[in-house]
């Protein structure tokens, strides 16, 4: 394990929860990593910068990118 990032409440059924992770560029000097992910709520699909150290992601540090509605309830692909 490189890293912890609670998506607890997120995942359900269909895609949903962590769907998608990358390191920042600079990533060695700042520590960003972005996620596509399901938030518990809203209903949504998010991409958010956070800040990571020491093997932990800092939860609190969330930069929301962007951000659209999904039915979760709803049919297939993300």
């Amino acid at each position: 394990m490189i890293a912890s990032f609670d998506v607890d409440g997120a995942v359900g059924v269909h895609e949903q929860g962590l769907l998608g992770l990358a390191l920042d560029p600079g990533f060695k000097s700042n520590g960003y990593v972005y996620f596509y992910y399901n938030p518990a709520s809203p209903l949504a699909y998010r991409v958010s910068r956070f800040t990571m150290a020491a093997g932990e992601v800092d939860m609190a540090s969330e930069q929301i990118l962007m951000q659209w509605p999904h039915d979760k309830g709803g049919c297939c692909h993300t």
